[in-house]
């Protein structure tokens, strides 16, 4: 059984690498007894899909809310795009 770190680490490691099978059977065993490293891998799945959204997604999603005058919402896209 792995320990909390082991499975963050794997949880981690399978953003940007393929687990092997052993690996995902030991991280699925661990993610259902532990809520916290449950946690820790769906908040790193949620950051790890924000990060890598592209721009014309951005700009798709920021001209679709409704909540935001225009001028406004080009503010925000012009300050995330020179961000990258």
């Amino acid at each position: 059984m792995l320990d909390c770190n082991q499975a963050t680490l794997l949880a981690s490691k399978k953003l940007d690498d393929k687990l092997s099978l052993w690996e995902r059977i030991r991280l699925k065993i661990h993610l259902m007894n532990c809520k916290f490293c449950y946690n820790f891998n769906l908040q790193s799945e949620k950051i790890d899909k924000i990060i890598k959204i592209t721009p014309d997604e951005l700009e798709h999603k920021c001209h679709h809310s409704i909540h935001l005058e225009a001028d406004k919402k080009q503010k925000i896209i012009d300050k995330l795009m020179k961000e990258q």
